[in-house]
Parts: C-alpha cells; structure tokens; sequence
C-alpha cells in the first residue's frame, strides 16, 4: 500500500502550508514542533518511520472526511 502524490499547489513556508491545509487544499508533511502551537481546526499525525534530523508530522483539517486525505494518513501513520 503505497502513495504517489500529485501536488497542484506549493508553499515556500510552513505557515503558508498549514494555511492551505485549513482551507482545505490537501495535507503536508511538516516539522512536529510547528504542528504542536496550531489551533484545534488541524489534525496532526505522527509519521510511521521517524527521520533522524528532524520529526515530521502529517496535517490536515481535524473534519477532513476525503478519501485520499485518509488513505494518506493510514499509509504513513506509526499506528494504521
């Protein structure tokens, strides 16, 4: 079970990614210590395999009822 994603929309910052994600344009992958401090409209997910440099979290919108948006979290969530 895999996952290939096709982007449509970039972001050069953390905060403008997270923003988009609130608006409903899809999930990112971000750092767990920016995901930590947003309000309860994002939902974050720690990622199955930890990298060694920095913690990444996967976030969405908390009410995110999508089919891909799922499928993406339960491939990369430690506990799908």
């Amino acid at each position: 079970m895999g996952f290939s994603p096709e982007a449509q929309h970039y972001a050069n910052s953390i905060n403008s990614q997270l923003a988009m994600v609130r608006c409903g344009l899809g999930v990112t992958l971000a750092p767990e210590s920016s995901v930590r401090q947003q309000p309860d409209d994002l939902m974050w997910r720690q990622i199955k395999e930890r990298a060694d440099l920095v913690e990444l979290s996967i976030v969405s919108r908390a009410e995110a009822k999508e089919p891909l948006v799922e499928h993406f979290i339960l491939c990369a969530s430690p506990d799908a």
